[in-house]
């Protein structure tokens, strides 16, 4: 292996007379890597060896960068992975239902008799573009939580309410109690319990007098008295290690047990003798009076706490209790600020799931991931330098934007641009708060979310890569030895990188075809076993992978680990660039919103490949229309299933887009909502000529009220996905997407 100048071996691809396939599967792939592929190649190459040479500069091992190298496309796809599909149907529906006559589902569920067994086998998690299907399947997982919560509380209807839902005996005559719960529900979620919580938090003294003011509504406290005699009481108890677990007399049971104790070394530090007082034994009341919070901050700290005390064991309970008791009363100051400490500490240890009603947190939390890794890697700015670039050719100069002032747009810090190899452990909830995002619309939010998944589509490749890549070129140890190493210095040949991609992408199609296509999404996945089982699964490629390529450094068992861990990432970033244009489509066709003004099939598009189809929005704010391909298959699929048709709703003024100077669509480069001076400089702008109608196209995003001379007013066509043909659409009168029940009149269609 070529140590001091990589592996320059790349004839071994090309030597004849092996029939093996899968070194034609690598002569294959080889000759089909575009000369725009390998550039994106040596484009990603350049960037990590800078931020190499940082890692080094900060003190980092060879190790340790070889493995944030290796893990990084595989920690950055876990952060911007939800939500998916399915929880983003959920999410849609429970906003939907916000505003949704419930009653009419209410009855169709309790009149073909409530069955939660038959939620818990067939329904869960099965929703779908039906929005329909979705509301009856979130009513059943709202009566599933309930029976919990319900049961839990102190209010006597609610409790009658969940024992009949447990024991499935709900009836029509439960119709009003159960609209009510279910009106409670949503009531929650659109607080959420986690936006709530943060809030409360912020001040753990306030929080710790609100439970000693109603610790009698929350505790049920019993005094015991035993003598020392009895409880076999040893004074080295009071010595042990608490921190690691300890053993102790159990009082309460006259035995002795094992337990851990969460809360911290405080009880033996109490000026009580053990043998001298008296024993308690707590429970928790059914204190809460409803099982949902709602606008009462006060009862909503109770219910909170109901939640965060039963995770706690009665051994735990009394524990706790007692370090609260003490924290008011103790003997000595000492006593009562560290007891106060440990109660402090247990009630910024409570947290609760993100607010779920809402994809915007997610999405926006996506966002500031994808921009992080943008201008690190590189891509941010040339992106904007390609938008630049046209704007300038077609007079637009003053819209350009750098990357700095873009990213800006989306993440308040803006270290986190400098920062390449994305962490799994780093926090990026709260990034893009107090930024021009935190002011978008929903519908914003998500056009833009599909713009920079499907961006993220385009890179992975290049950035998957990498691992396997620097490995092959000793990258990584050459600039240990040498700080100042260019790319130059490698003096690596095109067609060695070539060969390494293609070998690198055989081996990840052979992975996903026989390992990751037969395991279960919802399946656990162990490095070690994934390790092994690929491993296994490919075997009979070791022996000619290694006797082919004698001298390119070539390890089968380590390569598997390279390559193992980014083989789905690829799919996986499809897959997530689906989810986002679904999700664009769900929201226009379920027309909850009013952001998008214009949207659809744009039939003008020519595309070599007939498999896709092109889709185009306009979305209110945003810089520019948003135009993204669709598998054509999935879009009809998709349409099928939400809207029992194959019609779509046609894009108009595609062919503003289209500039007749250069000849070329004048493709959306960067996507982000304008700022005041933006649309201000904007509003100023006039074209002539063939560049009227894309001024006033643009100009329209931000003033819905002045739309473009369009030849076809928006939502007055539709494309047939089936028959290829575009008609007027029909004035109808439907209730809801669903068509048939609940939600508001839409009225004419073509006034969408």
């Amino acid at each position: 292996m070529g140590k001091n100048k990589g592996n320059l071996g790349s004839e071994f691809v090309f030597k004849q007379g092996y029939e093996n396939s899968f070194i034609s599967d690598v002569i294959e792939t080889y000759n089909g890597i575009t000369d725009a592929d390998l550039e994106a190649q040596k484009d990603a190459i350049r960037n990590v060896m800078m931020h190499i040479k940082k890692a080094y500069a900060d003190g980092l091992e060879y190790m340790d960068i070889d493995d944030r190298v290796l893990y990084n496309m595989s920690n950055l796809f876990t952060l911007i992975k939800y939500p998916n599909l399915v929880n983003f149907y959920q999410l849609r529906t429970l906003e939907y239902m916000m505003d949704l006559d419930l009653e009419p589902y209410i009855v169709e569920l309790l009149n073909d008799g409530f069955d939660l067994r038959k939620y818990q086998e067939l329904y869960r998690n099965r929703y779908s573009a039906n929005v329909d299907k979705n509301v009856i399947i979130e009513l059943y997982g709202m009566i599933n939580d309930f029976l919990e919560a319900g049961i839990r509380t102190s209010n006597m209807e609610f409790y009658v309410l969940a024992e009949k839902a447990k024991n499935g005996r709900l009836t029509i005559q439960d119709k009003n109690l159960l609209m009510k719960y279910i009106k409670m529900y949503l009531k929650e979620l659109k607080i959420g319990k986690a936006n709530f919580w943060a809030e409360q938090k912020k001040d753990p003294e306030a929080c710790r007098k609100l439970l000693l003011k109603h610790k009698d509504e929350i505790f049920d406290v019993k005094v015991l008295n035993f003598s020392p005699n009895t409880t076999n009481y040893n004074e080295e108890d009071d010595n042990l290690d608490s921190s690691n677990g300890i053993t102790k007399v159990d009082l309460l049971k006259h035995k002795k047990s094992t337990f851990e104790r969460p809360i911290a070394n405080t009880i033996t530090s109490m000026n009580q003798s053990r043998a001298a007082r008296s024993y308690i034994q707590v429970s928790l009341r059914s204190f809460p009076d409803r099982p949902f919070i709602s606008d009462d901050k006060e009862a909503n700290f109770l219910i909170i706490m109901s939640e965060a005390l039963r995770k706690l064991n009665d051994i735990q309970l009394s524990q706790f209790y007692e370090v609260l008791m003490a924290s008011e009363t103790g003997k000595s100051q000492f006593v009562r600020e560290k007891t106060k400490a440990t109660i402090h500490d247990f009630f910024l240890k409570i947290g609760f799931d993100k607010n779920l009603l809402h994809a915007r947190e997610h999405l926006m939390e996506r966002l500031a991931v994808l921009m992080t890794f943008y201008k690190a890697s590189g891509c941010l700015g040339e992106y904007c330098d390609i938008s630049n670039n046209r704007l300038s050719r077609i007079y637009l100069g003053d819209l350009q934007i750098d990357e700095d002032t873009l990213f800006s747009k989306f993440i308040n810090n803006p270290e986190n641009g400098s920062y390449y190899f994305i962490d799994d452990k780093m926090n990026y909830e709260g990034a893009y708060k107090e930024t021009p995002l935190s002011f978008a619309s929903d519908e914003a939010i998500i056009g833009m979310s599909a713009f920079y998944s499907n961006r993220m589509t385009k890179e992975a490749q290049s950035y998957s890569m990498l691992g396997f890549i620097l490995d092959k070129l000793c990258i990584i140890e050459r600039i240990g030895e040498n700080p100042d190493l260019t790319f130059e210095d490698l003096e690596v040949s095109d067609e060695d990188i070539r060969m390494y991609m293609s070998i690198y992408k055989c081996f990840q199609k052979l992975m996903i075809k026989n390992f990751f296509q037969n395991v279960s999404p919802t399946d656990p996945l162990y490095e070690e076993d994934v390790h092994k089982r690929i491993s296994n699964a490919l075997n009979k490629y070791k022996r000619v992978y290694e006797k082919y390529y004698p001298d390119l450094g070539l390890c089968y068992e380590r390569d598997i680990d390279y390559i193992m861990m980014d083989a789905q990432i690829i799919d996986e970033m499809y897959a997530l660039k689906g989810f986002a244009v679904k999700s664009l489509l769900y929201t226009a066709i379920t027309d909850q919103k009013k952001n998008i003004i214009n949207w659809g099939y744009v039939p003008e598009d020519e595309i070599e490949n007939n498999n896709f189809a092109l889709l185009g929005f306009d979305i209110k704010t945003l810089n520019a229309p948003l135009f993204v391909h669709m598998k054509y298959s999935e879009l009809v699929k998709f349409i099928r299933e939400l809207t029992g048709d194959t019609k779509i709703r046609v894009y108009e003024g595609a062919d503003d887009m289209y500039n007749y100077s250069i000849k070329q669509r004048v493709t959306t480069q960067v996507l982000y909502p304008l700022s005041k001076d933006e649309k201000k400089k904007l509003s100023k702008l006039k074209g002539t000529g063939a560049l009227t109608n894309y001024y006033a196209h643009v100009r329209w995003l931000q003033q819905p009220n002045n739309p473009p001379m369009f030849t076809h007013k928006p939502g007055t066509r539709e494309f047939d996905l089936k028959t290829k043909t575009i008609s007027a659409i029909k004035k109808v009168d439907v209730e809801g997407p669903g068509g048939k029940k609940g939600g508001k009149k839409n009225g004419d269609k073509s006034d969408r």
